[in-house]
Formats: C-alpha cells, sequence, structure tokens
C-alpha cells in the first residue's frame, strides 16, 4: 500500500491530430505515444515533426511536464534538436512485451520514456510514502528506527528513503 501527499488524479484526453491544437495549462502532465520507429528514415516529414514538438513544448506552462513514449532511434534523434529552453530530465526505458527481430542489427528490446520541462531545477514530483510492514507476532513495525522513532512518518517511508 501506498499514499502520494498532495496528489491531483491525472485527466485523461485523447487528441488526434496536431499538438498545436491542444491547448495546455498550468502544471499539467501531458503524455504524447509516437509510433515505433526503426530507422530515422522511418520518421516521416521529421523536420515538421520536430519543430511542431518543439513548438508544443516551448508553449506548455514552465511547470508542466511532458512524457513522450517512442523508439529509441526517435528519440535519440530528437534530443539533438531539442531547444535550449526545453530540459531532459529522464530517459526511462521500457522493456517491450514483444521484442523487435531483425536480421540487420541488434533486437530492440526497449522503448523509449522521455520526461521533459521547462524549468532547470530537479524534476518536481510528490512525495509517496510506502506503508510499514508489521511483525505478524508483537504487531510492531520491522522498520529499524535506528534511534529516531520521533522522525517516521506515522504512514510509511518515504520511496526515495527505501
Amino acid at each position: 500500500m501506498h499514499k502520494s501527499e498532495n496528489s491531483i488524479p491525472l485527466k485523461i484526453k485523447i487528441i488526434e491530430g496536431k499538438l498545436s491544437e491542444l491547448n495546455t495549462s498550468s502544471g499539467n502532465v501531458e503524455f504524447i505515444i509516437y509510433p515505433f520507429f526503426k530507422s530515422i528514415n522511418d520518421i516521416p516529414n521529421k523536420e515538421k515533426l520536430y519543430s511542431e514538438l518543439n513548438n508544443f513544448l516551448q508553449n506548455t506552462d514552465k511547470n508542466s511536464t511532458v512524457a513522450i513514449l517512442t523508439s529509441p532511434i526517435f528519440a535519440a534523434d530528437f534530443c539533438t534538436e531539442v531547444t535550449p529552453e526545453i530540459h531532459l530530465k529522464l530517459w526511462i526505458p521500457i522493456r517491450l512485451e514483444n521484442p523487435i527481430v531483425n536480421s540487420n542489427y541488434l533486437t530492440e528490446q526497449h522503448s523509449a520514456l522521455l520526461i521533459f520541462t521547462r524549468y532547470k531545477e530537479s524534476l518536481k514530483h510528490t512525495k509517496t510514502r510506502i506503508a510499514y510492514t508489521y511483525c505478524p507476532s508483537c504487531d510492531k513495525t520491522t522498520k529499524d528506527y535506528g534511534g529516531k522513532k520521533h522522525l517516521y512518518h506515522e504512514f510509511g517511508t518515504l520511496m526515495s528513503d527505501v
């Protein structure tokens, strides 16, 4: 069990079309899915696509977070074209359920999840706590307090402390 402080449930809005048609408001999380491109040559109208994506990123609120799920080849190429006002925070590999096998190159086993913001500071996120576990015999927490029991939250440990 876990608990996130000051969390707001995400609202899902599926758009099909141009990113320029999407109106972003303050502090949003935008999630964009692009096709899995096998090579740079497979990206149609690459310059126009990159320009549109860069414009979208630049027009988001300064506190917004944009996540892009795509192929590593697209991710690597797009990261070289990102404008200086946009900051890459994370590149997370996501294991593919069905790896892509081709005799001309290595088997592709991952997609790429890119996290971008317009602010330079560390990625802002909510504090998430994991509930303590309790001993079935004595009903005390299994966490070793190390003499600092007064510092522990009543619900559990921060994920960053685990």
